[in-house]
């Protein structure tokens, strides 16, 4: 305990100590959130509990079940296409261990790159497919759906999950790094049988990181808001 200045009390003439934390508020100052540093693992597990909801564990669920609809849906045969589901479904088993998920939320840096890796990794292995017609046809969907989730993915890491409110610049200097990768990969589709690199799917590439910014940004607000009324 820290005893800070003495205060007068005016009835009485005398005095009261006052009960101070190290920054030298009083107990009970409540301070808005700032956007700031990701706060470390060991930190978070002396703090309250994260959000029941595992946003990790449900964004992996709905990309594997997702990329199972869109292969049934376009009658997808390749071999590599059939093993994305499983790829998200194994990242889905994996953060629904709750110290493993904390590690890839507010861990170290590496902890928190693992998932944006590993989904950058599948968008290298879709790319390196050479589309067949029904695929083609699609293309203009997948572009701005894979590329929302990259960017809410990165963002999500970058914040180290929901509790902290986004800095604006760290979410724009996310989003670049989202779009000079959908450029690496136009490129590499230059070099897959029967693909090309072409400037409109960057910009589709680009509205979907736009739109998954947005939905982190609006994920983090309402998770903070029921923290706060929780």
């Amino acid at each position: 305990m820290i005893l800070g200045r003495t205060t007068p009390v005016a009835n009485t003439g005398g005095s009261r100590a006052v009960l101070a934390n190290p920054s030298g508020r009083c107990k009970g100052y409540s301070e808005a959130p700032r956007c700031g540093r990701v706060p470390h693992l060991a930190e978070a597990d002396r703090s309250p509990r994260p959000a029941r909801t595992p946003m990790l564990a449900l964004f992996f669920l709905a990309n594997a079940l997702a990329t199972v609809v869109l292969i049934a849906v376009l009658q997808v045969r390749a071999p590599t296409y059939q093993a994305i589901p499983w790829i998200f479904a194994a990242a889905f088993v994996a953060s629904c261990f709750p110290s493993l998920r904390r590690r890839m939320t507010t861990g170290a840096l590496l902890w928190r790159l693992l998932p944006v890796l590993l989904y950058v990794g599948v968008i290298t292995l879709a790319s390196s497919v050479s589309p067949t017609a029904s695929m083609d046809i699609s293309s203009k969907v997948f572009h701005p759906v894979e590329y929302a989730g990259l960017a809410f993915l990165a963002q999500f890491a970058a914040n180290g999950g929901l509790k902290s409110p986004p800095c604006p610049g760290r979410l724009l200097w996310v989003a670049v790094a989202c779009l000079a990768l959908a450029v690496l990969d136009e490129v590499h589709q230059s070099f897959v049988p029967a693909r090309t690199a072409a400037a409109g799917d960057v910009l589709l590439d680009a509205l979907g990181i736009g739109l998954g910014t947005l939905l982190l940004w609006g994920a983090a607000a309402v998770a903070r808001r029921t923290a706060q009324s929780a």
